[in-house]
């Protein structure tokens, strides 16, 4: 299947007006006065910015959606909710998953066409488009599809398996332990995704994950210009948990506890009572 009528074909019609003209590009690598080139490069790069503008409104969209949703399960106590509630929390997570998928077939229509396009522009001017030309500045904005799909569909999908095992748990099917104790996990995930793809759509740097995860752990409200510096000096981590805590630099951390997880202990615990009980 050529690529014109793939892209036809798989485009969201909602969203049409944000994917790359695929056909008009062809029509101006078709043009033959001495501009062509020239002509190419500016539509290319009108292009780019159309795509990139809609990008940037669709991850403020789905940025608005996580904060709803954290906003409704803070209302709504999964463990004490009903289930009426807990299936709306369900639908609005399944909504948010098909923007995600959406969103992520987007990207990767886009990229495709960036790519068809420049191999068309190569074979046409017997020239190498990223070598002698390269492409504009705005290319380093747009996200990937395998960007969206790493940092929002895949915490997504495992917030909506979740809520629709709550909703099992409400119909007396299964525990209630696992899908509670994952789901504060991947609301943090997607929480930091959301805001490594706004880096990406509006700087096109991205900052430390790992800062950036102890950043949103703490608490703390992150301005865009601080979100790529890289401080850890005021972070530790606490048998395995990540506290905020103020470190003085150059001064070394505190050692992790020598003490046993609670858990584990017991079972030491009672082994050693047993051996005791055995002995002559």
């Amino acid at each position: 299947m050529k690529f014109a009528k793939k892209l036809q074909d798989e485009l969201y019609s909602e969203w049409c007006d944000g994917y790359i003209d695929y056909k008009m590009m062809k029509k101006v690598l078709k043009q033959e006065n001495d501009e062509a080139v020239s002509l190419f490069c500016g539509a290319l790069e009108e292009q780019l910015h159309k795509c990139h503008s809609f990008m940037m409104g669709q991850q403020r969209t789905i940025s608005d959606e996580i904060v709803t949703l954290e906003f409704q399960v803070g209302l709504n106590d999964l463990c004490c909710s009903s289930n009426d509630s807990t299936i709306r929390l369900s639908g609005h997570c399944s909504r948010l998953v098909d923007r995600i998928e959406r969103f992520r077939h987007f990207a990767l229509l886009n990229h495709m066409a960036i790519r068809k396009i420049i191999k068309k522009f190569d074979k046409r001017f017997q020239m190498h488009f990223l070598q002698s030309i390269g492409l504009p500045d705005t290319t380093k904005l747009l996200v990937s599809d395998r960007d969206v799909g790493k940092w929002l569909l895949d915490p997504a999908q495992h917030i909506l398996g979740l809520m629709q095992e709550l909703v099992q748990v409400r119909n007396g099917r299964t525990s209630v332990e696992r899908p509670l104790r994952q789901f504060n996990f991947w609301v943090s995930e997607l929480r930091m995704g959301a805001q490594r793809a706004r880096q990406r759509v509006r700087y096109g740097e991205m900052p430390d994950p790992t800062t950036l995860r102890l950043r949103l752990v703490s608490g703390e409200i992150i301005a865009d210009d601080e979100l790529l510096v890289a401080d850890r000096s005021r972070f530790c981590v606490r048998n395995t948990f990540i506290d905020g805590c103020a470190e003085q630099r150059g001064r070394a951390g505190p050692q992790r506890a020598a003490s046993l997880p609670p858990r584990r202990a017991a079972i030491v615990a009672a082994a050693v009572e047993e051996e005791e009980e055995e002995e002559p």
